[in-house]
This record gives C-alpha cells, structure tokens and sequence, in this order.
C-alpha cells in the first residue's frame, strides 16, 4: 500500500487468510487465532501499536526465510495482495 510503512497489523492477515482459506476450516478465523499461529508456530514477533497488533518490517528477513522454506515466491504476491514494504 504504502511505501513508508512499517508494518502488517493482524487483522489485515486474519481478512487475507479468511478470504482464501475461510472455507477449508470448521472453526471461526479470528485475529486471536492467526496471532497465535504467526507468534508460536511461525515465531514471528508482533507488538502493540496505536491500540492493534502488527508484526513490524523488523521481521522480514523471518518472513523471507520462511517464504524459501516453504516455497512461497515473495516476490510474486497472489492478485489479491498489493506488494505490502
């Protein structure tokens, strides 16, 4: 969206995840869950910032890292993604 920005709040995630993979789970997507997943399955730290909670760019070379792992092409985001710096 924006180049100056410094993070990916949880919720923005949670509303991706929920648009792609909603259907493919029995239980409700919350923010609560997919920040349990990015925290402690994924181990990517996220803060508290203005009242929501954000992974910051601090984390993308953990990102970058887990994209390779797992064979995400980071550079060839899906349509329905904008290019998030």
């Amino acid at each position: 969206k924006d180049a100056t920005r410094t993070s990916i709040t949880i919720s923005e995630m949670t509303t991706l995840f929920t648009s792609r993979h909603g259907a493919d789970y029995d239980r409700p997507i919350t923010n609560r869950y997919i920040g349990f997943l990015v925290r402690n399955r994924l181990r990517l730290s996220s803060r508290k910032s203005h009242g929501v909670y954000v992974v910051p760019l601090s984390e993308k070379p953990k990102i970058q890292a887990l994209c390779k792992r797992y064979g995400i092409a980071e550079n060839n985001p899906p349509d329905d993604v904008e290019n998030i710096q």
